[in-house]
């Protein structure tokens, strides 16, 4: 089951949906780039599951 995330680039300020999948229990960290500026972000499994849908 994978769960749709408005996601704010604290680089460029831009949102973008991002679709999560489940998380293993020993994963902490998401590594993925934002899609405008292709920084890489880390975001960690409380972020992501604390943000709005």
């Amino acid at each position: 089951m994978t769960d749709e995330k408005r996601i704010r680039c604290p680089y460029c300020q831009k949102v973008f949906k991002l679709k999560v999948k489940p998380m293993r229990d020993d994963q902490k960290v998401l590594n993925m780039q934002c899609p405008y500026c292709r920084e890489s972000l880390a975001l960690t499994k409380e972020m992501v599951f604390s943000s709005q849908a």
